[in-house]
């Protein structure tokens, strides 16, 4: 019984020590100015809602999994669908350390410029992978999809985000975190 009892201890002690989280860390310096500006108290059915003229002036940055792209001579035109996160990096899931909820608040539509000689790479194997986007709400459609003035972008391979994760003991996280 005790060889079990230490086994099954030993086992838990390995299993927690696998997995930990962190508060979100920018990829970069770039990336970090943006982030610390961000209003993270702002949702795009806010915007929807209470009038975009409201946050004209209102740094947003969002979450979500990009459905489709258009290269423009200027840059890439891409649409995202809306996913909540937390803003926590979680480390030692299958997928992660990206966990969305498989919830949102719609579509975005982001227009970022970039060099040329960097969109190709910038686009490849890009529908499917998370967006971390940066900017200023410009406009909404009359589809509802809101249209962003990217500042910056960064792109999560869809190798690392789990984007219909579900937090054990809770049926999913939205606006107000765990529910």
């Amino acid at each position: 019984m005790k060889k079990i009892f230490c086994g099954i201890l030993i086992f838990l002690v390995i299993l927690s020590s696998c997995v930990s989280s962190r508060q979100y860390k920018p990829i970069n310096d770039i990336e970090n100015i943006y982030y610390v500006n961000v209003n993270k108290n702002i949702w795009p059915d806010d915007l929807r809602e209470n009038g975009i003229e409201n946050y004209y002036d209102e740094f947003i940055g969002w979450v979500g999994i990009v459905e489709k792209y258009v290269i423009e001579n200027n840059g890439v035109q891409f649409t995202m669908k809306h996913h909540y996160y937390d803003w926590i990096e979680d480390f030692g899931y299958s997928k992660g350390p990206f966990l969305l909820s498989p919830d949102g608040e719609g579509y975005i539509v982001g227009n970022y410029a970039l060099r040329p000689d960097v969109i190709s790479e910038f686009i490849q194997d890009f529908i499917g992978d998370c967006v971390i986007i940066y900017g200023y709400p410009k406009e909404i459609l009359e589809n509802g999809e809101i249209i962003i003035d990217t500042e910056y972008a960064r792109r999560i391979s869809k190798r690392y985000v789990d984007p219909n994760w579900i937090a054990p003991g809770f049926k999913k996280y939205g606006r107000n975190g765990l529910e």
